[in-house]
């Protein structure tokens, strides 16, 4: 298909691009781009000037203007795709498409603000239980969790970042706006598949709200909260048939 939107696809916290590295394969007829961003994977040692969502936005238009992007359809996982809505709240020609994978729209709770707190404190004394913790949560509960084949690959990619600067992350995290009216105001650019065993954001809410927004929703049967891995082949093929649209 000539002239079709490059695809971004841009990984959650803790991980890098290399979580979508066998996706390619799911798109031939597009330039598909893996970015890393700070301070993850390969991007690790580039500077930012915050770790707001409003600094990521700021720092993807950069990596638009490098890269000579003028639009793209985006694919955000997690964290990926908070920046993905900032990004559409502060530049929205740049997104035709986006698509929140195992993310969701709202700001973080009362309660999940306080947990965020808890797991800064503990990445400073005890960042080891931090990330056993992390890992424990991401997969269906019937999985391997810790012993999953690929969490060594992300009990790699989280040492690489600097103690600090993960906490700087989480902060963002924690203090990120609420999407839901942007959401309202941008559904038909939005697809949002959420995992049937996501042990972080229950799939019942997500389908509730995105039922209400008008927002296209599809479940993942196979996963939790890592649908890049655990179901790639239905996400994927639910990514196409919503990107394909005009």
């Amino acid at each position: 298909m000539m002239g079709a939107t490059p695809l971004l696809l841009v990984h959650g916290l803790n991980e890098s691009g290399g979580i979508f590295k066998d996706w390619r394969r799911f798109f031939p007829d597009r330039a598909v781009f893996m970015p890393d961003f700070p301070p993850f994977g390969e991007a690790g040692h580039l500077a930012m000037s915050g770790y707001q969502m409003k600094d990521y936005a700021l720092w993807f238009e950069d990596y638009f203007m490098q890269h000579h992007l003028k639009e793209v359809d985006w694919v955000g996982h997690s964290m990926g795709g908070y920046i993905g809505l900032e990004l559409l709240q502060q530049f929205p020609h740049r997104i035709r498409k986006l698509v929140l994978l195992n993310s969701t729209l709202t700001a973080d709770a009362p309660d999940r603000k306080i947990n965020r707190d808890r797991t800064i404190q503990l990445l400073t004394e005890r960042p080891e239980t931090y990330y056993r913790e992390f890992i424990g949560v991401l997969f269906r509960p019937d999985s391997p969790g810790l012993h999953h084949p690929d969490a060594p690959w992300l009990s790699e990619q989280m040492r690489k970042v600097p103690v600090f600067a993960l906490q700087q992350v989480i902060a963002g995290l924690r203090d990120r706006p609420d999407y839901t009216a942007l959401a309202k105001k941008y559904a038909e650019k939005i697809l949002w598949l959420s995992g049937d065993h996501d042990l972080i954001f229950p799939v019942d809410q997500q389908k509730a709200l995105a039922d209400t927004l008008g927002i296209s929703w599809k479940n993942l049967p196979n996963a939790g909260h890592m649908g890049p891995w655990e179901d790639a082949e239905n996400a994927a093929l639910a990514m196409r048939d919503f990107l394909q649209q005009p």
